[in-house]
């Protein structure tokens, strides 16, 4: 069979596709802005580390609580919890359901 007549039986391939190489150009600029802020001079993890964690010393780490005060309260940015579970499985590599110094 012909690849484009299997393509015909798949109506959202094309939607498909795009949304792939969609994911790669954010992923990409992802990175490019990492890379930008970890140059920047008055960039400083172990801050950005206590500004989310809220000083809270008895926890192993920043819990999706913490993220979703930090980016409400105090940084005013307008985020769903939805949002803030997203992001925050995103970083949580180990599923540990915290946030670690080297995860972030």
């Amino acid at each position: 069979m012909h690849p484009s007549a299997e393509l015909s039986s798949f109506p959202k391939a094309k939607d498909l596709a795009q949304s792939l190489c969609e994911m790669c150009s954010m992923e990409g600029a992802l990175e490019k802005k990492r890379r930008e802020l970890a140059l920047c001079a008055d960039f400083n993890l172990c801050d950005t580390y206590k500004m989310f964690l809220q000083l809270h010393v008895n926890k192993p780490g920043i819990d999706s609580d913490d993220v979703y005060y930090t980016l409400r309260t105090n940084l005013e940015i307008d985020i769903t919890i939805d949002e803030v579970f997203i992001i925050f499985y995103k970083i949580d590599k180990d599923s540990d359901g915290f946030w670690s110094y080297e995860e972030l």
